[in-house]
């Protein structure tokens, strides 16, 4: 299904470049937003919950690991293409932290709007992220004359699992998880 609305929303472009010549008799291209943060700033503070004891006895608090050390910064804009057709597209910057990065992603989408009774609209919206990836970094452990020194889950380092298998559950999560399709009615009074 994904590969078929990234496709949909590929055709509309393609269809909505040549009108864009026209956007400007329209209204133009419009800023809609402008932010600190991506659309997956939601994972990094999920992952901040909670910590261990150390085999020295210090406590590793997940927070220094999964706080934002430089945030990513979004623009969204939208351009007319008439009055009942709009592109909405826009970018936002690299952000990371200590054990996570996101990747600068680029957003693509448009919105459709039909008055169908006096008063009554019926919008359509689709947007896609293409880019913008959540990746997860693994942590060097050192389990002493045992095990030695491994890689492994950050999260999972002091669990039960076998240091090996932890890396199973690094997080990575694209970005096209965060597109939308929207339908709304809406009655203005």
């Amino acid at each position: 299904m994904m590969m078929r609305l990234k496709s949909f929303l590929a055709a509309v472009a393609c269809c909505v470049i040549g009108d864009l010549s026209h956007a400007e008799q329209l209204g133009g291209t419009h800023l809609l937003d402008v932010r600190l943060g991506s659309p997956k700033a939601h994972l990094p503070k999920r992952l901040q919950i909670g910590g261990y004891e150390l085999s020295d006895g210090r406590y590793q608090d997940f927070q220094d690991w999964y706080s934002v050390r430089r945030p990513a910064v979004s623009f969204l804009f939208m351009t007319e293409i008439n009055p009942d057709l709009a592109v909405v597209w826009g970018a936002s910057t690299q952000e990371r932290g200590e054990k996570y990065s996101i990747q600068p992603a680029l957003q693509l989408g448009m919105l459709l709007q039909r008055e169908i009774t006096s008063g009554t609209f019926l919008s359509f919206g689709a947007s896609v992220i293409l880019a913008g990836d959540f990746l997860e970094r693994s942590c060097t452990a050192d389990y002493g004359p045992i095990a030695g020194i491994q890689q492994v889950n950050c999260r999972l380092a002091a669990g039960l699992l076998p240091t090996q298998d932890t890396l199973d559950y690094l997080l990575e999560e694209p970005g096209w998880y965060e597109s939308r399709l929207t339908l709304r009615l809406e009655k203005r009074f």
